[in-house]
């Protein structure tokens, strides 16, 4: 779920293809929602047929993490160099390399 322009995505795909490493993109520009409306979080629910409950969703942005876990999300601040890594690992959702 993101935040994003069609110009912008381009940019980052060209740098990391990230569209590569998950199973679904739900971007703003594509489903006519920015975070923090619920819809987006929906939109992105649905494509993979999942629960709230049974997803993670994770942001630099803490006001954004806080409107996910009202929704329902289990929801964390990325905040720095291993933040990600370490809150998937908690949570059992890394495989080992």
């Amino acid at each position: 779920v993101s935040n994003t322009n069609a110009l912008h995505w381009e940019g980052v795909l060209r740098v990391a293809p990230i569209d590569e490493g998950v199973d679904e993109l739900v971007l703003s520009f594509e489903v006519g929602y920015l975070k923090p409306d619920e819809r987006i979080w929906r939109a992105a629910l649905d494509r993979l047929g999942a629960t709230a409950a049974q997803s993670v969703f994770a942001d630099d942005r803490p006001d954004l993490v806080e409107a996910a876990r009202t929704f329902g999300l289990d929801a964390f601040v990325v905040d720095g160099p291993g933040a990600l890594e370490r809150e998937l690992s908690s949570r059992g959702l890394l495989r080992a390399v």
